[in-house]
């Protein structure tokens, strides 16, 4: 096994002390120790007693972090570009006769969108449903309550038919 900082483990203390949930601080190669806290006492121990319960490192965790912002700050600028484009239609609306790309809404039902449109400056997902049950055969969606991506893959293969 593979210790890495940050790390869940569960350290089975050979005296049974001290058994329990602990986090890696740190791992010595050299030494072959492992040195592991759990809020009450930091100790060196040897990895053989130690089970990694949550795999994921502290590094890990970061780079998570970062993705997580930097798709968060792309997911703002897709929406400018969408309502800027959309802005550019008369009456701030656009839609492909014909055409529309199954998606989900946002309590992940199963719909088609076929349009977009602007309405004091939000951007909103014309949405249409087979069923007819739930919503009527088609309702407008702020597209930011939605999951940004699929709309936008969606609006993209919407310009591509115009």
């Amino acid at each position: 096994m593979t210790f890495k900082k940050g790390q869940r483990v569960w350290w089975d203390d050979p005296i049974h002390e001290k058994t329990g949930e602990y986090d890696v601080l740190a791992v010595d190669h050299t030494r072959n120790m492992v040195q592991i806290d759990n809020g009450k006492g930091t100790f060196e121990v040897l990895p053989e007693y130690l089970t990694i319960i949550c795999p994921v490192s502290d590094e890990e965790r970061q780079q998570l972090d970062n993705l997580l912002q930097h798709f968060r700050a792309q997911e703002k600028e897709l929406l400018e570009l969408m309502r800027g484009i959309v802005s550019h239609f008369d009456d701030g609306e656009f839609s492909v006769g014909g055409h529309s790309v199954q998606v989900c809404d946002e309590d992940h039902d199963s719909c088609c969108v076929y349009g977009f449109s602007v309405k004091d400056g939000d951007l909103y997902a014309l949405l249409e449903y087979d069923s007819g049950e739930l919503y009527g055969d088609s309702r407008e969606v702020l597209v930011e309550n939605l999951q940004v991506w699929p709309f936008f893959e969606a609006f993209c293969e919407l310009i591509g038919e115009i």
